[in-house]
């Protein structure tokens, strides 16, 4: 796909250049951007089908827009620090990892995870639907909040974001 073809410029942000914009996201043709560029504010829109993006990527994404923009703004050449491993590494290292012995004597155990039912029922979309929805509110007191924003997110090595 001609990345051309994935921006739109308009000449202000509206509701119906919103919707347009969401419109042109077809995962099944390979289109999982779609941009506009808003002429009269210098703004730069992005919509990115969340296939192709999750919440910790978009906040890289935006970070790396943010500085690529102050840089090129400032005149300065465009240079984003050095990336991670590739998706060809981790994919690659995921395969070796997969295939030593002390990781393949758990299939078993993994195969039974996967024949257990499921807990709760199967969803039912005639009745499972937004509309049905409930809410639920509760309140945590200090130290369980401070748990769940501190301690548990580092037993598991992940951000407080991506605990929950």
């Amino acid at each position: 796909m001609d990345a051309r073809e994935c921006l739109h410029k308009v000449d202000a942000l509206s509701d119906e250049a919103l919707t347009q914009a969401r419109s042109r996201l077809n995962p099944a043709a390979g289109a999982m951007l779609s941009a506009l560029w808003v002429a009269s504010a210098n703004r730069l829109v992005l919509m990115i089908h969340h296939l192709a993006v999750d919440g910790v990527s978009w906040r890289i994404l935006v970070e790396d827009l943010n500085l690529g923009w102050a840089q090129h703004h400032s005149g300065q050449p465009v240079v984003l620090p050095a990336t991670g491993t590739s998706f060809a590494r981790w994919s690659a290292l995921l395969v070796e990892h997969a295939r030593r012995p002390d990781v393949v004597g758990t299939v078993e155990a993994w195969r039974q995870v996967a024949t257990t039912p499921a807990a709760l029922p199967a969803l039912h979309p005639v009745v499972d639907t937004f509309a049905a929805a409930g809410h639920l509110s509760a309140s945590l007191d200090t130290e369980t909040t401070r748990m769940l924003l501190g301690a548990v997110p580092a037993a598991f090595h992940a951000g407080s974001t991506t605990s929950c």
